[in-house]
């Protein structure tokens, strides 16, 4: 996947403008390579986030010059979930590289469309080593075999290419599958025989002037 970007000359509070323009702050480091700043299109960049992820290799065009690198970390506005700026780890074709492979689950699960039991996921992606040619974009979790309660899928059962380690433990479980729980009935009856401790309830009144208490405490840490 390709990528344009530009060297950033601005810094700080600055950036600010940058993002109102749409172009996210970034910087590209490495191993034995000096670290650069750069901006990159909002749109272009939130796609390829979206196509590949943190685990495919893009072809970022800095300036015209042409880098390959993994999206390493993405950070986020808490509030609007807004791109604020990302960190590329530029890789080499000839040196090995460590990097997480989501996990995706493939179809359905025997247990569930026959038993009504539930899929339970423990592990959304393992972390490999390999050469950044031969990165997986993720790992295929066939369930629908999966047909009894405590049937289960491990980081050993995965398929992984010839030229891929796996650095998770090979215990670790994916998925497994799990008896539905049922909800608990209310035991009315138990509690109809239970008689009521009078000195633990409160009149309207005093409920009334714990409410009314409690959101005036609210308003203060408000106003702090």
């Amino acid at each position: 996947m390709n990528l344009s970007a530009v060297t950033r000359t601005i810094f700080g509070k600055k950036v600010k403008a940058l993002r109102r323009a749409h172009q996210i702050p970034a910087i590209v480091y490495g191993h034995g390579v000096t670290p650069r700043a750069i901006t990159v299109p909002e749109g272009v960049l939130a796609s390829a986030y979206r196509a590949a992820g943190a685990s495919s290799i893009l072809d970022i065009a800095i300036d015209g010059a042409s880098t390959k690198a993994l999206i390493k970390d993405v950070r986020r506005d808490p509030v609007s979930g807004a791109i604020l700026h990302v960190d590329f780890q530029e890789v080499k074709l000839t040196e090995k590289i460590k990097a997480p492979v989501p996990l995706v689950v493939k179809g359905e699960a025997k247990a569930v469309k026959e038993l009504g039991a539930v899929l339970v996921r423990s592990l959304g992606q393992c972390e490999v080593e390999c050469l950044p040619q031969d990165l997986p974009h993720e790992f295929a979790v066939e369930v629908a075999h999966l047909a009894a309660v405590g049937d289960m899928i491990r980081v050993s059962d995965l398929v992984v290419p010839p030229h891929v380690r796996v650095l998770t433990r090979p215990e670790t479980v994916v998925v497994i599958i799990e008896k539905k729980k049922e909800e608990e009935a209310a035991p009315v009856a138990a509690a109809a025989a239970v008689a009521p401790d009078l000195t633990q309830v409160k009149t309207e009144g005093e409920l009334k002037r714990e409410e009314k208490k409690a959101k005036a405490e609210a308003e203060k840490e408000i106003k702090v």
